[in-house]
């Protein structure tokens, strides 16, 4: 697992207030005494139209730090639901039946990264600077994280070697997002229990480490200042398996114990296309599922996180195994030690790309 090591505050995300969203007139924060974010109990939905401006003219036209949606011009990809069932969009990556929740949830947050361009905004916050773990090979940087048509890019390239902040040499660089504390009383960006799904389609390149995951923040608390663990994995991928990982850790350092499940041949097709990653839990027992599929229950109550936990989004590179790095770092005995090229696939970049993520309770 991504084990002990914390999202770092990092560069930050941009600030300012979320619009109301999915035909509601106007902007701002919804708030849960205040207005509805949508029109009607159902919270609203968008329509899947790709880039930002495709096919939904405002009039007036918005700014240049807007996007116009549906109609609407908006300065946030971040949309609030309060209360209600939520409705879904049934067309796009990941949407449909594949989006169905197992149990009944009311409020919600959604980021699907359609700001024009730049940074992940209101929900995320880009990682920096983190200290070194697992025997990974990246270093984290605002600078590998960007958003476009499609959503969030996390992407992993091999540099020239480089001496970071931490004294230590590395020759990759990549990056990683995580939900940070806001002030709506609506999102927060951590929660205790509920629901997290994920949209994503995942690198495949030998060597990387795409993860999808929950780590503890107690309300009030910077993410990453609490102990490890627990930690809960929705989904962990090494690049050239055809499998994903599930895990979940608890107990306290340095007695920790973990439950990993793996899943071969999951997902169907393969994870180079996009695939919806969700886990649901509370305090009886966690569901994990892929494109709407469960795929696996733990039931054992002591193994479940009680405690508001937040999502992390990013891609290592290499890792605790041989098998885990990329092949110019780590060659067969007996092998050419030398790559054809000397970085391989990683000269132009591997990307993670989530088109967008969601939190229920």
């Amino acid at each position: 697992g991504q084990s002990g090591g914390s999202a770092g505050i990092g560069g930050g995300s941009a600030g300012g207030g979320a619009a109301a969203t999915g035909g509601g007139a106007g902007s701002g924060v919804s708030s849960s005494g205040g207005g509805t974010a949508g029109g009607g109990a159902g919270g609203g939905s968008l329509p899947d139209s790709g880039a930002p401006d495709a096919g939904n003219g405002c009039v007036p036209a918005c700014a240049a730090s807007q996007s116009c949606r549906a109609g609407v011009c908006l300065s946030s990809s971040l949309t609030l639901f309060d209360g209600g069932t939520p409705a879904r969009r049934t067309v796009g990556p990941c949407e449909g039946a594949s989006g169905l929740t197992t149990r009944s949830y009311r409020t919600y947050w959604q980021d699907d990264f359609r700001q024009s361009a730049g940074l992940p905004d209101d929900a995320f916050a880009v990682s920096s600077n983190l200290p070194q773990i697992n025997n990974e090979q990246q270093h984290y940087e605002p600078s590998q994280v960007s958003v476009a048509a499609d959503g969030l890019h996390l992407k992993a390239v091999r540099t020239a070697p480089f001496v970071a902040a931490d004294g230590k040499t590395y020759t990759y660089r990549s990056g990683e997002v995580f939900s940070a504390n806001k002030s709506s009383p609506l999102h927060q960006g951590f929660q205790a229990y509920g629901r997290w799904e994920v949209c994503a389609k995942l690198p495949t390149a030998q060597g990387a480490w795409p993860a999808i995951w929950l780590l503890k923040n107690s309300p009030g608390g910077a993410p990453g200042a609490n102990p490890w663990p627990p930690e809960l994995d929705v989904m962990e991928h090494v690049g050239n398996l055809s499998e994903i990982q599930t895990n979940v850790f608890w107990g306290a350092q340095p007695n920790q114990q973990m439950a990993e499940a793996r899943h071969p041949n999951v997902p169907v097709g393969g994870v180079a296309g996009f695939h919806l990653y969700a886990v649901e839990f509370d305090a009886a027992k966690i569901d994990y599922f892929v494109d709407g599929a469960l795929i696996r229950t733990e039931a054992t109550a002591a193994r479940i996180p009680a405690e508001p936990m937040y999502l992390i989004l990013n891609l290592a590179v290499g890792g605790v195994l041989p098998s885990y790095r990329p092949p110019c770092d780590a060659p067969t005995p007996g092998a050419n030690m030398k790559c054809a090229d000397g970085v391989g696939a990683y000269a132009t970049g591997v990307e993670m790309v989530v088109r967008y993520a969601r939190a229920y309770q």
